[in-house]
């Protein structure tokens, strides 16, 4: 993004966003870098994601009469926020206005990064690094060309979105926003049309989502808002999928049932090459959601765990969004003409 459309904080104070110009935040990027550096302003951008704006009252002395007074400052949105965290999870009020992007953290990853890393300090590594900067550049003027236009969308009428989780609501509001988005950054490859509400006005000008639009849509959406579906986060759901195959292998080895598997912390280390931090991190949630529980060893503060999950939900096609595929869209607009 061009650097004049975001403003990137380190850590943002309670009362910080409240005494801000009035329209500075406007269609803007607040940037904050880890959660902690939120704090207390969490409460202020939960406000202006939902609410579009934030007031404070707040009083001060009259410099001419030396009185008390109230005043009130509103910094307005709409503001769109990015932060990163480390934790397995964040508050859930904050989080459901959220689009959670989570890393890749399997061994191939891994392997892939390092790779790349020893290439940048190559001569191809260095061409390919002004190459990028090129790119950057291109990107961050094509942002600029972009103008403000309404989206209208014609196929609302057939798309669908699961309705039976509250956190729904607002996801599903996320996934209509991101056909949006797709259309608006095509806003030059669309016809711009007029429609006059008001003659006074001089009518206001739209560009319409395409089926190629909801069909980009619908690939991201199933593959990011259907986590909002899991109870777990994507980390804590790999862990446990780990889990579950290593005591699924110690259980037909043995002849045993999966309840009589008891393993520790350092079992699950060898199985999966990750971290004890890793595993500390992810496996608290998986304890409180009773995804398996502790079993206290015979030496003091020493104890094994033992799973209360039988593969539900393995192939993670309960966390599928089943959004009405574009084809299907197709044949009901036959249907209807």
């Amino acid at each position: 993004m061009p650097s004049e459309e975001y403003e990137k904080y380190t850590r943002v104070t309670d009362q910080s966003l409240f005494y801000k110009e009035e329209d500075s935040l406007v269609h803007k990027i607040l940037a904050i870098e880890e959660d902690v550096g939120m704090g207390g302003a969490a409460y202020s951008i939960r406000n202006i994601q939902s609410s579009g704006e934030i007031t404070v009252a707040t009083t001060g002395k009259d410099p001419s009469t030396g009185k008390m007074k109230t005043e009130n400052y509103t910094v307005k949105g709409p503001v769109a926020v990015m932060l990163t965290t480390t934790a397995a999870e964040i508050d859930q009020e904050t989080a459901s206005r959220f689009i959670f992007l989570t890393i890749d953290e399997s061994p191939e990853m891994t392997a892939r990064i390092h790779e790349r890393q020893r290439e940048s300090r190559t001569l191809a590594g260095l061409a390919q690094k002004k190459k990028t900067e090129k790119i950057i550049q291109k990107h961050q003027t094509a942002q600029r060309l972009l103008k403000p236009i309404a989206v209208v969308n014609n196929f609302t009428r057939y798309l669908s979105y699961p309705h039976k989780s509250l956190v729904t609501r607002r996801d599903h509001e996320k996934y209509l926003g991101l056909i949006d988005v797709i259309t608006f950054l095509h806003q030059y490859q669309r016809e711009v049309k007029k429609m006059d509400i008001d003659p006074a006005d001089g009518g206001v000008e739209y560009i319409e989502v395409t089926l190629a639009d909801i069909e980009k849509a619908n690939k991201l959406a199933n593959e990011v808002l259907g986590q909002s579906l899991d109870e777990l986060a994507r980390p804590s759901r790999t862990l446990l999928d780990g889990i579950f195959k290593m005591v699924k292998e110690i259980a037909e080895k043995n002849s045993i049932s999966i309840d009589e598997v008891f393993f520790t912390r350092r079992m699950i280390r060898e199985q999966m090459d990750w971290s004890d931090w890793q595993i500390k991190a992810h496996i608290k949630q998986l304890e409180e959601l009773e995804y398996l529980h502790i079993r206290l060893g015979s030496r003091g503060k020493e104890y094994a765990y033992a799973l209360n999950y039988k593969g539900q939900g393995e192939d993670n096609s309960r966390f599928f969004l089943n959004l009405t595929p574009v084809a299907e869209i197709k044949k009901l607009m036959k249907q209807d003409k």
